[in-house]
């Protein structure tokens, strides 16, 4: 009985410490892996607050107070905001004792890919920084025309007082296809809810699940083998929502009070590929354009600020045209509108207008050309202010 007692107490005291050191191993090489992770990626995987957060009825918006660094999957830049979300830029928060140009557009205006202080608002605002004037970023990555309605119209009630000198809009090919998507993403059909879950404090574990979301995606066919390094998996965008419908296609959507009916979306309104294929609008997307510019030219009527419009340097020359037979048409409602047409002229450009790394978006140096073509368009329509 003793030396079954003892043999079975024997046991138990190995299989404690064969656990024991389960756990130190484990523990161990879980240690190992967290340096190992900060070692090879620095801060990559660290925690920080997710970059957009959901919100009802724009469907999303820039974090306010962003102090941080995030990456691509070949780069990194410093995202800082201030209290509403807007990028700060070189010159720091927004002196709204001073006279302000307010610019709006999208990941192109917001400055994907590049530091604060390398964005074209940037470089526009120390251009600038001579006359009375100071730059407002207003642009978010994935916005449509709508989206810089809803945009501008937050930014006058948080800021009712602004002296605004100008309002510059900046067109790209892709917000035809954003307005479409917003059409299908109205509040009725879908639902953006903030993610309850942060960031584990743990590097070794974000890098984990940042795997096992990019493995997932491939499994459901979102990304292919050709399409994951431009991916937003693996560009470290941390959307702080989720999506919890599915897309709809709709007849009609309301919008400031108006009911759009763009009669059933179809493939070609909304693909990136049908349009990049088409060389120009559909229907739908065009009534849904000028619909956005003529609600830009209401929202600003009490500003008294003058708007002007352009097209991006590197669009196609037929969006140019098309932009600009949009913007002719839209209503007005008093606002002195202006139509710059595609700005900067690229072809007078020397070098690569688009950065080397994955995010595909302009250089600082394409930037500052930017901000340079745009001072001069200003200075030139307006030579006593600018």
């Amino acid at each position: 009985m003793i030396d079954d007692h003892e043999e079975r107490t024997g046991k138990r005291r190995r299989l404690a410490k064969l656990y024991a050191l389960m756990l130190v191993s484990l523990a161990l090489a879980f240690v190992l892996g967290e340096l190992t992770v900060r070692i090879a990626y620095g801060d990559k995987f660290g925690r920080r607050p997710g970059f957009f957060q959901a919100d009802t009825l724009i469907h999303w918006r820039p974090t306010p107070d962003l102090h941080n660094t995030y990456y691509g999957s070949d780069f990194r830049i410093r995202v800082d905001t201030d209290g509403d979300g807007y990028r700060v830029g070189g010159l720091g928060a927004i002196d709204y004792s001073r006279p302000v140009v307010v610019l709006i557009g999208d990941s192109n205006v917001f400055g994907w890919g590049v530091s604060g202080d390398e964005t074209f608002a940037s470089y526009l605002d120390d251009l600038l920084d001579g006359s009375r004037a100071q730059v407002v970023n207003l642009g978010v990555g994935g916005y449509g025309t709508f989206q810089y309605v809803l945009r501008v119209q937050d930014f006058l009630a948080r800021h009712p007082h602004a002296q605004i000198e100008a309002v510059v809009v900046v067109h790209s090919p892709n917000d035809a296809i954003d307005n479409s998507r917003f059409a299908q993403r109205h509040p009725s059909r879908q639902h953006f809810v903030s993610k309850a879950k942060p960031r584990s404090w743990f590097h070794v574990i974000n890098l984990l699940d940042y795997a096992r979301r990019i493995t997932q995606a491939k499994r459901d066919g979102e990304i292919h083998a050709l399409s994951t390094r431009n991916h937003p998996f693996l560009q470290d965008m941390l959307f702080a929502f989720d999506i919890d419908t599915n897309l709809a296609y709709p007849d009609s959507f309301m919008f400031e009070g108006a009911v759009l009916r763009p009669n059933q979306l179809a493939y070609a309104d909304i693909s990136p590929y049908a349009f990049a294929d088409a060389d120009s609008l559909t229907r739908k997307q065009e009534q849904m354009m000028r619909e956005g510019v003529s609600m830009l030219h209401r929202a600003l009527v009490d500003s008294a600020a003058p708007v002007y419009h352009s097209a991006l340097g590197n669009a196609p020359e037929w969006f140019g045209v098309a932009m600009g037979a949009i913007i002719g048409q839209a209503p007005r409602y008093g606002v002195r509108v202006e139509y710059l047409g595609r700005l900067p002229t690229v072809s007078n450009y020397e070098g690569d207008p688009i950065n080397a790394h994955s995010g595909r978006h302009f250089t600082p140096r394409f930037n500052r050309y930017w901000a340079e073509s745009f001072a001069v368009a200003l200075k030139r329509r307006d030579p006593a202010r600018y």
